[in-house]
């Protein structure tokens, strides 16, 4: 079997939810609510398109099942990458239910999440990462996203330490402008960027 078929197989099988058993972080304490309380709002962010159109806020709602179901998803993704407990991963999400469903995945998989603001200015975004030496990035992105990530690591022979160099390669143009860039909400990653190098789709 080559890589693209081992990654394609692992696609087509079902989400499992995480292992309580080997880690002891906050991640228990959604799985737990998720259980207690399913159906109750769990985050609500203003959409900021949707309050414009409408000329009042408007909030964007995810419930307690939905963002365990969200957050096991992303575990077990970047489990699939090989990041583990103590891999430590830069998290460049903007804050909204994107953010909170990735910040208690990275928790679920075992990784030390570095904080990133964008809007810090290129030479302190530069000064972070080097300081911080994150083994990978985990940005906004689209389904199939991290699944083009693990075939670009199978086919040059890496593992989650090899993230970091592929990530760098694909982002690294985006995070010189982004910066100086006022009115981008939002910077979508999927599939074809990672694996045709095309520019990031930028969301206001």
């Amino acid at each position: 079997m080559n890589s693209t078929n081992k990654v394609e197989s692992k696609q087509n099988q079902p989400v499992s939810s995480w292992s309580l058993s080997h880690l002891n972080n906050v991640g228990h304490a959604l799985s737990e609510t998720a259980a207690r309380m399913p159906d109750a709002i769990a985050v609500a962010a203003p959409n900021k398109k949707a309050s414009r159109k409408s000329g009042k806020v408007v909030y964007d709602q995810v419930s307690f099942r939905d963002l365990e179901a969200h957050s096991n998803q992303i575990a077990n993704g970047f489990q699939g990458l090989g990041v583990e407990a103590g891999t430590r991963l830069a998290l460049m999400v903007p804050p909204g239910i994107e953010f909170v469903a990735y910040v208690f995945g990275l928790f679920k998989a075992g990784a030390v999440i570095i904080l990133i603001d964008p809007g810090m200015g290129r030479k302190n975004m530069v000064q972070c990462l080097s300081e911080a030496e994150p083994e990978g990035m985990s940005y906004a992105q689209l389904r199939g996203t991290l699944e083009a990530i693990a075939e670009q690591a199978m086919l040059r022979g890496t593992g989650a330490r090899g993230l970091r160099a592929i990530m760098e390669e694909v982002l690294l143009d985006t995070m010189y402008e982004l910066p100086a860039r006022t009115d981008i909400a939002q910077v979508i990653i999927d599939g074809e960027v990672v694996r045709d190098r095309v520019n990031p789709t930028l969301i206001p």
